[in-house]
């Protein structure tokens, strides 16, 4: 609904038939100067902008703030006004002629009948009127188009919370959680949950483990198998040696956790192989947690416990140098 008065629609259409009128009555006088055609251009184009608005204000639902409105509102309706008198002082003349002359009187006279400097002031006013009606139109587009935006986010805000509902609901048999599927926490520290049908073996396992490090740090690692999988809370690691169908199946129960951890042939040193700090947080007999970069790092009962070493005489592995993404080491 129109933010100010029904009334306002009217306004807009009679102003621009009042517009048309006027180009009607000036057109069929002739001789008329550059001043007088001018007007005439403005004339009809007020008015194809009046029409414009009036569809604009029509199929607008949603409108700028009532004070603004008002503004407008009030300029149409004195551009209304100000060609009504304008078109009256055309019907004056058209009458006064007639009574002593013909038609032709008025196509031959009409023009001079208006100072130049009226014509002049009238163009003036006209290009106002229509400006404030252009910066209307552009209003109510921007505003409508703010509002749509607005509408937009809070329906997608919707959208998103049914979403994460339906996906908080989902049944178990559609999907897996860490109640009915395998946890599994690979070395980059990254987590999936997938059903234990999905790896009933331990080929299988690499399989999907070749296929997650596809292309990411630590990706010829993994190819060459240079992993362990620890069922947490930690126990005996499974490696290299294809484990048994029945320690296999203890893991594959369902709700359980599996880390993969990259294999460091090499001493335990008493400081983190990753970002070389010795800001170590033991958290049992067999696992220690780097202060600096949080990477975890599982002894194994082969591990030797030695000193420090110097950090610059710390090497890496030689064939991968991405280590420092490595969240999960095991020394063997």
């Amino acid at each position: 609904m129109f933010p100010v008065t029904f009334g306002s629609f009217g306004d807009i259409v009679t102003a621009a038939q009042l517009a048309a009128q006027i180009v009607k009555a000036l057109s069929s006088s002739c001789g008329s100067s550059v001043q007088y055609q001018e007007l005439i251009e403005e004339l009809r184009s007020l008015s194809g902008t009046l029409r414009m608005a009036h569809s604009a204000a029509m199929n607008c639902t949603s409108y700028p703030r009532a004070e603004d409105m008002q503004i407008v509102v009030d300029e149409i309706t004195q551009c209304r006004s100000v060609l009504a008198r304008f078109l009256d002082r055309i019907h004056g003349y058209q009458k006064s002629l007639g009574k002593g002359g013909t038609g032709s009187t008025w196509r031959k006279i009409g023009w001079s009948l208006f100072k130049t400097q009226e014509v002049v002031d009238m163009k003036a006013k006209i290009a106002g009127y229509k400006e404030t009606i252009t910066l209307f139109m552009v209003s109510l587009t921007s505003h409508s188009v703010t509002r749509f935006e607005d509408e937009t986010r809070r329906e997608l805000m919707r959208v998103n919370a049914s979403l994460a509902y339906i996906r908080e609901g989902i049944s178990k048999s559609i999907g897996w959680t860490t109640r009915n599927g395998i946890k599994i926490i690979d070395a980059l520290g990254r987590d999936i949950i997938v059903p234990p049908e999905l790896v009933p073996t331990w080929d299988d396992m690499c399989s999907l483990l070749d296929l997650r490090f596809k292309s990411c740090a630590g990706s010829r690692l993994v190819e060459s198998i240079g992993y362990s999988m620890i069922r947490h809370p930690l126990c005996q690691p499974l490696h290299r040696v294809v484990p048994s169908r029945d320690a296999w199946a203890d893991c594959l129960k369902s709700g359980s956790e599996m880390v993969m951890a990259i294999r460091w042939n090499r001493p335990f040193n008493q400081h983190c192989v990753v970002c070389k700090s010795t800001d170590l947080n033991r958290k049992n007999d067999w696992e220690y947690a780097c202060g600096f970069c949080a990477a975890d790092l599982i002894l194994t009962g082969s591990s030797v416990h030695t000193e420090p070493e110097n950090a610059e005489e710390t090497e890496v592995f030689d064939y991968d140098d991405d280590i420092r993404y490595l969240r999960h080491i095991i020394f063997e």
